[in-house]
């Protein structure tokens, strides 16, 4: 009876039911990822569901009991030089010492780092405004495009090589990174857990796991936004903590704020979260609801007033309305795959206006909605509200494409069986030669050694059993966020 209690004080049967439907995605997540049918499992699908839920109980449990355990563990005097690091008065400055000598190697390994497609396009906008051409796009946060710019450019102009000019900005995303995750064990030990093992198990985590470093060495949106957003998730914590009174002093009312729109402003999507998130705060938090209001006010003018105005007077081009009908395109390609004899003329014009109807079947990607929807507007804004009608009825005669174009577009997220490390440039499609030495994307042979040996043993992890899981994207878009679910409903 003791031991029953025990275990549900470490996972509740809230918890239990969380990951039996986590598992339930996971399982047909990865036969959508292998195109493997049917979409429902059959026998051997639920033992494989409920083989994985206990897995992930299993999992769960053990990760809870571990922490209060190690908690509580005495200290010895040769680990309390060791937990100076975290104890210093200078634990910020320290840790980042610690993190940035850790990723060094690697990140020399890497060098000069790897830009991603769609910074080739970003840096070409900036340096076409040298020839009097202003091309700049919203497409990508335009936010972004200046950061990369002005570290990147300056550095080529001066020692005339790109590389430096990539390695630069790598070193200095790297700080950033370090920076953050060193703010999250400060933050952690002083309002948490006071335990300096668990301070010392993520800053190991930091450390050593390839992920983190994978990721600092890429140069795109989403690395740069991606530290910042860990910011606005602190951010965020002591807001919850304090119950909104940290907002009642001006400095962290501004500092927030601050924090929150470069958050915006390096990801679009993140406004949305940012925005929903501080009106749930302000519905729930009573005492201290009017500085979440002003805050949200000021956000919300910023992003809808402020900015499009901007966009406006500088002609930055939109990125147009195929960016937020990713999905819907996806479906309505599958529909003329799997049922285009059943299209009319009608509904095949309609759709011809705003994607290419004859390369549908061509160009669809289960996991990539890019080549579909492209990257500019084909037609006018009255052209795809008449798609989305056509949409909205082929999706009630034939549900079941529509259903499959979601779980396949959905199913990286939740599949244990996919992470790739951008570690090369070898996708340069944006690469325009006219402002590029065409050889700007190869990495020097020199260090080819360094990379290969890299990607062998990130190659090596990702077949360990346990450990080939922790790298793959679900593990932190699934699990991480599943795990802390399960906290708060507690």
């Amino acid at each position: 009876m003791l031991r029953r209690k025990k275990f549900f004080y470490h996972i509740r049967p809230v918890e239990i039911v969380v990951c039996i439907l986590l598992s339930a995605i996971t399982v047909i997540a990865t036969k959508q990822v292998y195109h493997e049918k049917p979409l429902i499992p059959g026998v051997f699908g639920v033992i494989q569901i409920f083989g994985c839920a206990l897995i992930m109980i299993g999992i769960c449990y053990l990760s809870r009991r571990l922490f209060a355990e190690v908690a509580k563990l005495p200290e010895r005097e040769a680990q309390r030089k060791v937990y100076r690091l975290v104890e210093s008065k200078y634990s910020l400055l320290l840790l980042m010492t610690v993190i940035l000598l850790a990723w060094l190697p690697s990140l020399c390994a890497l060098y000069p780092g790897t830009l991603i497609n769609d910074s080739w396009g970003q840096l070409s906008q900036v340096i076409r405004l040298r020839d009097g051409t202003w091309a700049i796009s919203a497409h990508h946060p335009v936010t972004d495009t200046a950061i990369m710019s002005l570290i990147i450019l300056p550095v080529v102009r001066i020692f005339g090589e790109w590389h430096y000019g990539f390695f630069v900005y790598t070193l200095l995303q790297a700080v950033c990174t370090s920076f953050s995750f060193s703010m999250s064990i400060v933050y952690m030990k002083k309002y948490f857990c006071q335990s300096n093992i668990v301070s010392m198990f993520f800053l190991l985590l930091y450390c050593l796991f390839p992920v983190f470093v994978a990721s600092v060495q890429t140069i795109s949106k989403d690395a740069l936004a991606a530290w910042i957003y860990l910011l606005f998730v602190i951010c965020l914590i002591e807001i919850l903590r304090t119950e909104g009174a940290v907002l009642k002093t001006a400095k962290c009312f501004w500092l927030f704020l601050g924090v929150f729109i470069l958050c915006g402003l390096t990801k679009k999507t993140n406004i949305y979260v940012i925005l929903g998130t501080l009106a749930i705060l302000a519905c729930t938090q009573k005492k201290n609801r009017k500085p979440l209001i002003s805050m949200i006010s000021i956000l919300f003018a910023l992003y809808f007033i402020v900015l499009p105005v901007v966009r406006y007077t500088f002609t930055i081009r939109s990125s147009g309305p195929q960016e937020m009908l990713s999905l819907p395109f996806q479906q309505t390609a599958v529909y003329v795959i799997e049922y285009g004899d059943e299209v009319t003329e009608e509904e095949r014009e309609v759709i011809s206006k705003v994607l290419e109807y004859d390369n549908l079947g061509m160009n669809y990607n289960p996991e990539n909605a890019d080549p579909i929807k492209g990257f500019s507007p084909r037609g006018e804004k009255s052209d795809y509200l008449k798609y989305l009608s056509v949409w909205a009825k082929q999706g009630i005669k034939h549900p079941n494409a529509y259903i499959k174009a979601t779980l396949s577009h959905l199913a990286g997220w939740f599949s244990f069986h996919i992470y790739k490390p951008i570690t090369t440039m070898d996708w340069h499609s944006q690469l325009d030669e006219r402002f590029f030495p065409g050889e700007t994307w190869m990495k020097p042979k020199r260090f080819s050694g360094a990379l290969g040996m890299f990607d062998a043993v990130y190659e090596h992890l990702f077949r360990l059993p346990i450990v080939g899981k922790s790298l793959s994207y679900a593990a932190y878009t699934t699990l991480v966020p599943a795990f802390l679910l399960g906290t708060l409903l507690r």
